[in-house]
């Protein structure tokens, strides 16, 4: 028993293969290039985290109690450089943070374009 099935019905104009396939290098692109900035987010958020439980561990440590005023002016410059240091990557952060608002969005519109494509 052979079933014949005419497949003459399905045709499909050429331009709308081509917008098809336009539609879908486009969409390669924009993944590629949304993949390369999410890796790029996940790399300095695992740097910064890092180096949040780094300093956490060092400043939750006793703080050692000084007899001289030399000892306790060297343990200040100790506390200002941590400070400076504590300030810049506050800034880092601060760009961390408008990466992932960059690629967020994008995220959610490959989301978008997935579902219309499907």
């Amino acid at each position: 028993m052979f079933i014949f099935i005419d497949y003459t019905f399905i045709v499909i104009p050429q331009a709308d293969w081509d917008s098809v396939y336009d539609d879908v290098l486009s969409s390669q692109r924009q993944l590629e290039v949304n993949l390369v900035q999410w890796t790029s987010f996940e790399d300095s958020y695992g740097q910064l985290d890092n180096w949040v439980k780094q300093t956490d561990s060092q400043l939750s440590a006793d703080i050692p109690l000084h007899n001289t005023l030399e000892e306790k002016k060297s343990q200040l410059q100790t506390y200002r450089v941590r400070f400076c240091i504590i300030c810049a990557h506050n800034f880092l952060s601060g760009l961390i943070f408008l990466r992932f608002l960059v690629v967020l969005p994008n995220k959610y519109a490959l989301i978008s374009l997935y579902r219309k494509l499907i």
